[in-house]
């Protein structure tokens, strides 16, 4: 075990050297600094992220109703309409989606950070609903949440869509922005 940590120590030294090197080099560092401050201060903070990688084909040129019945939900709020959230694309859109895990509790806030660190953004509405109709047994395992699209409530909060489960019904329903996350929860992320 020992031997191990050791071997690791030199390869994380030999990383850090470079990451030194590009720091230093006449033309300077290739790369967003700010992004690369960042995820440092996420390894050293030990809030790695585990993400699952599903690709997906989002049909923007479905209307929200159209995506709703293709995941054939038991359970859809009804506050989930083309009113509240419009789609935001348009025509067909294959991407790899990725489920983040942070495996704590954690606010909303937060996870756009790692998200934003590793060149990712929230999913929004239509993409997750590409993703529940191609994926329908991940939402048994977890709540999956959507943070790029958000519709304020008639109180003035902000609220978010995520697919969850009920008893025996899948549901799409809509949660609190402002909420701490429980750590079983998974967020779609696509490419920014």
């Amino acid at each position: 075990m020992r031997d191990r940590a050791l071997e690791l120590y030199f390869e994380i030294d030999s990383q850090m050297q470079e990451l030194k090197r590009q720091l230093c080099q006449r033309t300077g560092y290739p790369h967003n600094l700010k992004e690369l401050k960042n995820a440092l201060q996420i390894i050293i903070d030990g809030k790695f992220v585990n993400a699952d990688c599903f690709p997906v084909n989002v049909d923007f040129g479905s209307t929200l109703n159209e995506v709703i019945a293709a995941g054939n939900f038991g359970w859809v709020n009804t506050d989930i309409n083309g009113k509240n959230f419009p789609t935001e694309g348009s025509g067909q859109l294959e991407m790899r989606m990725q489920l983040m895990h942070f495996g704590r509790r954690i606010k909303s806030d937060e996870v756009a950070l790692a998200l934003e660190v590793q060149c990712l953004r929230p999913a929004i509405l239509h993409e997750l609903l590409a993703f529940a109709a191609a994926y329908p047994g991940n939402q048994w395992a977890f709540p999956i949440v959507a943070l790029g699209s958000a519709w304020q409530y008639r109180g003035g909060r902000w609220n978010v869509p995520l697919l969850e489960f009920e008893l025996d019904k899948r549901c799409l329903s809509l949660e609190w922005l402002g909420l701490t996350w429980p750590e079983t929860c998974r967020f779609a992320a696509v490419p920014k």
